[in-house]
């Protein structure tokens, strides 16, 4: 599936993404509620040991307290596809826990609440603009054109959002949880 192909690679997460039936946000607190239909799920594991309907979770076998996510638990798959993904394109010493997706999510200014050191974010679909802008200590502004091309940063350290774009702008985030620890 995979091949070493940067720009191939992320066509085919692309593919892989677009086959999952996404669930829209709404308990995002750094949600721009003007986007178009914006949708942002984490594939991973969640604290909360119960579905909105009161269906029970399947629980994790590592992390006492935790459960699938919805994601998680639809396409078990999805791990080595990600894993694969993330061999190829991101450092081997690199660790992550969970990949939250994005549709059309712009993002305000925000720290990130669980995110603990380095995270990844890659860009995918037919958008044009919507880079990453990422916000240094001193105020200065880094923009960045993730578009089929994996960034890292500390999102748990810097502020960062999202600029305004056209299309369907998907992104995926691997990080790893500083819960999980």
């Amino acid at each position: 599936m995979f091949s070493g192909d940067l720009i191939h690679d992320c066509k085919q997460l692309e593919i892989l993404i677009k086959k999952m039936k996404l669930h829209t946000a709404n308990n995002r607190r750094q949600i721009n509620v003007d986007a178009k239909a914006p949708i942002s799920c984490v594939y991973g594991l969640v604290p909360f040991g119960k579905y909105s309907n009161g269906k029970l979770r399947k629980p994790s076998l590592k992390y006492k307290g935790w459960f699938h996510s919805k994601l998680k638990t639809d396409y078990p798959q999805y791990e080595d596809y990600f894993q694969s993904f993330a061999d190829l394109h991101f450092p081997k010493t690199f660790k992550w826990s969970q990949v939250v997706i994005n549709k059309n999510f712009k993002t305000l200014k925000h720290i990130d609440a669980s995110n603990v050191g380095v995270s990844y974010i890659v860009g995918l679909g037919d958008y044009q603009d919507g880079e990453l802008v990422k916000i240094d200590d001193d105020e200065t502004e880094h923009v960045i054109n993730i578009k089929y091309n994996p960034y890292s940063f500390n999102g748990s350290k810097y502020y960062h959002f999202t600029k305004e774009f056209t299309g369907d702008r998907y992104s995926c985030v691997f990080y790893h949880n500083s819960k999980l620890d």
